[in-house]
C-alpha cells in the first residue's frame, strides 16, 4: 500500500487534471456556440451589402452567445428597397409582412433567418431587390403625402 502522503498527492493530481479537462470542455462549448453571421447595412456598406459581389469587403462577426441567428432583413416599398440589413439576432422570425393598397402602392418586410456560420447570404425574400437611393426615398415619400394630401 502507498504511503498516505503519496496517496494525497495522487488524489490532488488526479483532481487537477479532472479540472483541466473540464475546463477544456467548457471552454470548447462556448466556443462552438458561438455563430459568425455577415454584418452590414446597404447605408454603411453600399449595394454590396445586398448583392455581396465581393464578400472581402464586407464584415463578418462573431455573435455574442446569446445571439443564435443569422438574419437577413429587407425593407421595401414596391419593388425597391429602403433598407437592408445583415446582422445577428437573438429572436428572428422568418417571413414577409406587406402592406398595401388598391393603387399598388405596396409598403413591407422580409426577414430571412438562419442559424449556420456564414449563412445569412439570401436578399431577404422574394420581392425585387433594386436598392433607393435617400434622396429617391424622400422624393417617392413627399409624392405620397402630397398625393394623399389632396384626395
Amino acid at each position: 500500500m502507498a504511503p498516505p502522503g503519496l496517496l494525497c498527492q495522487w488524489m490532488l493530481l488526479a483532481k487537477l487534471l479532472l479540472g483541466l479537462v473540464t475546463l477544456g470542455v467548457a471552454q470548447k462549448v462556448i466556443m462552438v456556440s458561438n455563430l459568425t453571421c455577415w454584418v452590414c447595412t446597404v447605408g454603411q456598406h453600399g449595394e454590396n451589402c445586398l448583392t455581396m459581389n465581393e464578400t472581402s469587403l464586407l464584415p463578418q462577426q462573431t455573435c455574442p452567445v446569446d445571439r443564435k441567428y443569422c438574419k437577413v432583413k429587407r425593407r421595401f416599398t414596391n419593388d425597391v428597397v429602403d433598407a437592408f440589413e445583415r446582422d445577428c439576432a437573438a429572436e428572428c422570425k422568418h417571413g414577409c409582412i406587406t402592406a398595401g393598397n388598391s393603387n399598388r402602392y405596396v409598403i413591407g418586410e422580409c426577414t430571412t433567418c438562419c442559424n449556420s456560420t456564414l449563412c445569412n447570404v439570401g436578399t431577404g425574400g422574394a420581392v425585387g431587390h433594386r436598392v433607393a437611393t435617400p434622396a429617391l426615398v424622400g422624393i417617392f415619400v413627399a409624392a405620397v403625402v402630397l398625393k394623399s394630401a389632396g384626395s
